[in-house]
């Protein structure tokens, strides 16, 4: 994969301008990417016994509901 398609941030001008596919590109691109941190981190702690996904996902819920707060609601785009 080449750096532009592990870019999100193309996608997500595209995504701001209206095109709502470019947003699950970028999402697919940047799970991946926060996926693999999370799980180097992990390997590096014995003492924690969560697993990547558990704390990706963990991640991925708190920034939803903090773009619930700042919308006020449900964002439309």
């Amino acid at each position: 994969m080449n750096d532009e398609a592990r870019d999100p941030t193309t996608r997500l001008a595209r995504w701001s301008g209206g095109e709502r596919a470019a947003l699950d590109e970028a999402v697919g691109v940047l799970y991946g990417q926060i996926h693999a941190i999370a799980a180097r981190e992990v390997r590096g702690e014995r003492s924690l016994t969560i697993e990547p996904t558990v704390l990706v996902n963990e991640v991925y819920l708190r920034l939803v509901q903090l773009l619930v707060v700042r919308c006020g609601g449900p964002c439309e785009r």
